[in-house]
């Protein structure tokens, strides 16, 4: 299982050429998708559709889920969060 912090998840985000999804009903092929909870909704129980679909990997809060398949889930305590850490880390690499 791989744990969150910004530089591999900058490393699946490249791998994904850049692109990124929240919205498993909308699939975005090869993208990395980020599971987000909402008020009546885990983001978790959509990653398999999601990658069905056809994104690249996905982002959970759910320790088990990623256990099982670190190839195609990587661990987030908090989807939104791990989100957020990407775009610091990506801004960061266009600073002057």
């Amino acid at each position: 299982m791989t744990t969150m912090t910004p530089t591999p998840l900058y490393t699946r985000y490249l791998a994904a050429q850049g692109q990124v999804s929240t919205d498993s009903r909308q699939p975005q092929p090869g993208t990395l998708f980020f599971a987000l909870n909402g008020p009546s909704f885990r983001g978790a129980a959509f990653a398999a559709g999601a990658l069905a679909a056809g994104a690249r990997h996905a982002v959970v809060d759910d320790e088990a889920l990623a256990a099982q398949n670190p190839a195609q889930y990587t661990y987030a305590p908090d989807p939104l969060a791990a989100l957020q850490a990407l775009a610091r880390e990506h801004r960061r690499h266009f600073r002057g």
